[in-house]
């Protein structure tokens, strides 16, 4: 379950991909994936749930930067933007801390993160 933060981070970055979707005209993906990127979002805070140590909540975030890369990927680059990639990844690096990893709060994506 999100905390108040972590579910504000969550809207800021549903909000910023569905507005680009409905301001411009040619992009490269659709609603679904921006289902597919809040279900993603979703699901790592509830592996993180499941972590017994901080290599444990690494292998799942391991896991989660993959599934974005791959999401992203299929909208030809498109859909994690600038303003997205920092939300995404301050959404990350909350969602360890509240389970009790991370505590140097650093961002720990970057040797998977192709976004």
């Amino acid at each position: 379950m999100m905390d108040e933060e972590l579910a504000t981070l969550h809207a800021s970055i549903l909000r910023g991909t569905r507005e680009y979707l409905e301001e411009e005209e040619a992009v490269p993906y659709e609603d679904e994936d921006v289902t597919s990127l809040s279900l993603i979002l979703q699901d790592h805070v509830s592996a993180l749930a499941s972590a017994t140590s901080e290599e444990d909540a690494l292998a799942k975030l391991r896991n989660t930067v993959l599934r974005l890369n791959e999401l992203n990927e299929k909208c030809n680059g498109e859909l994690i933007e600038t303003d997205q990639r920092e939300d995404i990844c301050a959404f990350l690096i909350l969602a360890a801390v509240n389970r009790g990893f991370n505590a140097g709060r650093v961002d720990q994506t970057e040797s998977w993160r192709e976004w």
